[in-house]
């Protein structure tokens, strides 16, 4: 049960680290016989109980990462309400904060109508790629610049700046390498990305979450390397520029594309284009229609 498994993550390792001398009272929370219904106002218990212990200027914030993978459960609707109502009006509202992590169904929780987090969540950060200079820096400064610099520019293509990409490589390239990187070459860097096909589903994971106009609009920018926001809008049709938006937001959202400028976008990591179009050969603009990508 997803309450007991915060307070054992708190009792262990927040309680019990600043304070291995006192008891930590859990409540009735972990009852043999306890019901599920009971289960929310009992963990509100407990960290009513924690604060009045305490101090009444405890905070205890919960974090929660891949909340899309909770997103796949019936009972996951319901707990958010729980956790909705934890911060904006419990007893303890003051005391508690919320830290959720996930990818693009993450902005159904705060951001359509209906919602349980919608008004609720005080601010929100988006992660993109890197840029060029910061990328270089991810790839280089660990290895103490030794990787060849034709090699670095050949991983920063291939990943396009995103963060996890370079350090699956990195870190592969560094335990195979590790005193003789300069030898590295891009066949090595080729070795570690058919490595990740075999072992990582991430791709696979990526593209189930982009809609038919989100395939679309990437084969677009797959094909052309470099587009204009008003391009897309024509593709995916100009009669409802949200679709196109929507579709654009779906991909930085992901990380497979840039906006390299103002309203202009470009292509992100080339290994996973490479991975979607693998079989299918070059996408061909001309073949492309709005919302029946073939991706």
């Amino acid at each position: 049960m997803i309450y007991q498994q915060i307070i054992l993550e708190f009792e262990q390792n927040v309680w019990g680290t600043r304070f291995p001398d006192k008891p930590f009272d859990r409540g009735r929370l972990f009852d043999p016989d306890l019901k599920e219904e009971q289960a929310f106002p009992r963990f509100r218990e407990v960290l009513r109980s924690t604060v009045k212990a305490f101090s009444s200027r405890l905070k205890v914030a919960i974090i929660i990462d891949e909340i899309d993978e909770l997103q796949r459960y019936e009972w996951s609707r319901g707990m958010f309400y729980n956790l909705r109502h934890l911060v904006s009006a419990s007893e303890v509202s003051e005391n508690v904060s919320i830290i959720i992590a996930g990818t693009l169904k993450i902005k159904e929780l705060y951001k359509v109508a209906g919602s349980p987090f919608l008004n609720v969540i005080a601010g929100t950060k988006t992660l993109g790629l890197l840029a060029e200079a910061e990328a270089l820096e991810l790839i280089n400064e660990p290895t103490g610049y030794h990787l060849p610099e034709s090699v670095a520019q050949y991983v920063l293509r291939q990943t396009g700046g995103h963060p996890f990409l370079i350090q699956y490589i990195m870190s592969n390239l560094w335990w195979k390498f590790r005193s003789r990187l300069e030898s590295v070459t891009e066949g090595n860097v080729d070795e570690v990305i058919r490595l990740f096909m075999r072992e990582r589903n991430d791709f696979a994971q990526w593209s189930d979450t982009f809609g038919e106009h989100a395939k679309s609009a990437f084969r677009f920018i797959a094909a052309r390397r470099k587009v204009e926001r008003s391009e897309i809008v024509d593709l995916l049709g100009s009669d409802n520029p949200m679709i196109a938006e929507n579709a654009i937001d779906a991909l930085l959202h992901v990380g497979v594309i840039r906006e390299s400028d103002y309203n202009i976008y470009v292509l992100g990591a080339e290994m996973f284009r490479n991975w979607l179009f693998q079989g299918t050969g070059r996408p061909q603009p001309s073949s492309m229609t709005a919302g029946k990508p073939a991706m």
